[in-house]
């Protein structure tokens, strides 16, 4: 697959997040057999405390094309926490995660607070370190999938 022009933005309407949530299926209930009822909550609802982002490349004829999604659970006033990062299988290791995550941080700074922390799946935690994050705390399953809390700091 030949290198494209990534870019991601907020998810402004119904159909946005509709696309969002279609990834989401895709990648964690579809290809990782979370259970339905773990992966939906009433945060997904909740567009000024938990805001969705859509990564986006085009097609050969210039189509928009959605090949990841994230949100931003904006939790306290000092931090956020970046959740569903959630990128098809076609587009990884194609720098998606790493503009969602870009992005996340991005508006995170912008509302002032100064730490971004997250609940990485194990196998994800050398690619977040990459970014910054530092891993704290033990080991836990969140649905059935071993993780550890990390974080970053401005």
């Amino acid at each position: 697959m030949a290198k494209s022009k990534v870019w991601v933005e907020p998810s402004n309407t119904q159909e946005q997040k509709d696309i969002c949530f279609a990834i989401r299926q895709e990648v964690f209930v579809e290809g990782q057999n979370v259970p339905p009822h773990e992966e939906w909550d009433d945060l997904d609802q909740n567009d000024a405390i938990c805001p969705h982002f859509i990564a986006w490349t085009q097609d050969e004829s210039g189509n928009n094309i959605p090949i990841g999604t994230a949100r931003l659970w904006l939790h306290t006033p000092e931090s956020s926490k970046a959740q569903r990062v959630a990128v098809l299988d076609l587009w990884r290791g194609h720098g998606v995660g790493r503009a969602l995550m870009d992005a996340l941080e991005e508006f995170t700074w912008k509302t002032g607070r100064t730490t971004v922390v997250l609940g990485a799946q194990t196998q994800a935690i050398p690619f977040y370190q990459k970014l910054g994050y530092q891993v704290y705390g033990p080991e836990y399953l969140d649905a059935g999938i071993p993780h550890r809390d990390m974080k970053k700091e401005r």
